[in-house]
């Protein structure tokens, strides 16, 4: 009888105590790694179902296992093996954090290690070109100014040499770095004529030839009028600079030399002389002089006699005579005797008719305790000025009545916003009869030290009543604070600083005036201005 053959199920004989069909080292045997749930397949043993890419495929019949899609993960056609397979940006490094956030760099958008906002990531402004330098980002080879070192490593670049430019050591950032003369403004065109005032030869606001600059005809006395230039003298004290006084009338009697006077005077040293100045006896003196029922030798009119306008109270000053004792400002000289000499022309100076003593009598935008308004550095003589910004400065109306065109057509219509554009040379046409109404809001609440205002009114002193100027602070837009009244009569730029200090978001600009017997009640508000912080 022959030998009894063992039974193998049809699997070849390895001499092991393991049957491995696919050569995995699993199968069915004692010496086998363990089961193997395929063993048709060299590449699924011990798990045939997960597919962790949802691809359709088992994971164990791919060359890479890769979960999170970024080519790393388990298999020999991955990258490599992935540190973490469910975020796609974390997997050869999973620890790393040089920004020190304690994020890793991985899971961050933008790995920045300077922090100078440039480096790897879809959130970074670009790539970095020298990571750890700061200064050098986006560009590390230029050097705009030629001067053999890095503009990334410059503490100033300034391409036009005027001190402004990029980086720690300029004055300032420069809008334009290749005109030296356009620095930190190079959009406002003042003239309107088209050219940045930066890159005029001339500034000059009312076009009138006269302003700052080498190609001016000469500076300008009064920037904001045409009619005043090279002469802002006041010489009949009536508050108005002659160059725009539509009559010069130092007697006072009517007559004198322009439009609104009745006619031109003959002597507008003597009241009683205006159209007829003959001397009929040859004597020198003419005859309104003469024959007169009144003794009058300062020729202001007042004096001794029945023909005398009335009694003067001083016969040596045409200034002084019904009223020669008032002292308003209790400053211990007659009101009569005072006027204002103002030498820059800011409302501040020595007189009684000046809004208080100057601190800086050449500069016209130093006055009262020598702020700086006008922001220009030049105010710096006592060293210890407070620096004040003009807080109303294009800031939002939100009410501005009596608006008008004139002319009708132009394009100097409803202007309301130039009222408060920063600019003396622009012009807010209105009707202050009825009124005029301006409420701006500061948009927070700042405390205001002074206020500055440019306007004119067409209803002259002569012909009507003047215009009653009305200026009011509020915190909430209802309960209304007035800083200051004044009635305005003529063309005036007006300074005050208040007493002490207010409180205020929103500020109203109030001004009613009635029409004048040959005047209409349209004025001009050239310019508010409020000055705090």
């Amino acid at each position: 009888m022959g030998a009894c053959q063992f039974n193998t199920g049809g699997l070849p004989e390895t001499g092991e105590e393991c049957q491995d069909a696919d050569l995995d080292g699993y199968g069915v045997g004692a010496d086998c790694l363990g089961p193997d749930c395929d063993d048709a397949s060299a590449g699924c043993t011990t798990d045939c179902t997960t597919d962790a890419n949802d691809n359709g495929v088992r994971d164990c019949d791919e060359a890479c296992v890769d979960g999170d899609g970024d080519g790393y993960g388990q298999g020999a056609d991955c990258l490599g093996v992935d540190c973490d397979d469910s975020v796609p940006a974390c997997n050869s490094d999973c620890l790393s954090d040089d920004n020190i956030n304690g994020v890793r760099d991985c899971d961050e958008d933008c790995v920045d290690p300077d922090r100078d906002g440039y480096g790897e990531g879809a959130d970074c402004r670009g790539a970095d070109c020298e990571e750890g330098n700061p200064l050098c980002n986006a560009d590390c080879l230029g050097d705009d100014n030629h001067n053999g070192v890095r503009d990334c490593d410059e503490d100033c670049v300034d391409d036009d040499g005027d001190g402004y430019g990029e980086g720690a050591d300029c004055l300032g950032a420069d809008c334009d770095d290749t005109a030296v003369t356009c620095v930190d403004d190079c959009l406002t065109d003042d003239n309107h004529n088209g050219a940045r005032d930066c890159d005029e030869e001339c500034f000059d606001p009312d076009l009138d030839g006269y302003g700052e600059g080498p190609d001016c005809l000469g500076p300008d006395c009064d920037p904001a009028s045409e009619l005043c230039n090279v002469s802002c003298v006041d010489a009949d004290h009536d508050n108005q600079y002659d160059c725009m006084d539509a009559c010069v009338d130092l007697d006072r009697d009517g007559y004198g030399t322009g439009s609104g006077c009745t006619a031109a005077d003959c002597d507008d040293t003597s009241y009683f002389c205006t159209v007829s100045c003959t001397d009929l006896d040859s004597n020198g003196v003419p005859d309104c002089r003469q024959g007169l029922l009144c003794s009058d030798a300062d020729g202001d009119g007042y004096g001794t006699g029945t023909a005398c306008r009335g009694a003067d109270c001083d016969d040596t000053s045409i200034t002084c005579n019904t009223g020669c004792v008032a002292d308003n400002n209790n400053n211990g000289v007659r009101d009569c005797d005072e006027d204002c000499i103002d030498a820059d022309r800011d409302g501040y100076g020595i007189g009684a008719e000046c809004n208080g003593t100057d601190c800086n009598p050449t500069e016209r935008f130093c006055w009262s305790g020598c702020v700086d308004l006008d922001l220009d550095g030049m105010c710096t003589e006592s060293g210890d000025e407070e620096l004040v910004l003009n807080v109303v400065a294009g800031k939002p109306l939100l009410v501005h009545t009596g608006d008008v065109c004139y002319p009708s057509g132009s394009p100097n219509c409803y202007d309301w916003d130039e009222a408060v554009d920063g600019q003396w040379g622009t012009t807010w046409y209105v009707q202050t009869n009825p009124s005029t109404v301006l409420v701006a809001d500061l948009g927070t609440v700042h405390t205001l030290i002074a206020f500055r205002y440019l306007v004119s009114w067409d209803a002259r002193e002569t012909y009507g009543t003047g215009a009653q100027l009305t200026i009011s602070v509020s915190t909430d837009n209802t309960e209304w604070t007035p800083v200051d009244e004044r009635t305005v009569t003529r063309y005036q730029m007006m300074d005050f600083q208040v007493s002490t200090p207010v409180s205020a978001r929103y500020i109203r600009f109030a001004w009613t005036g009635s029409q004048g017997a040959a005047w209409n009640g349209w004025g001009h508000v050239y310019e508010f201005q409020a000055f705090g912080y």
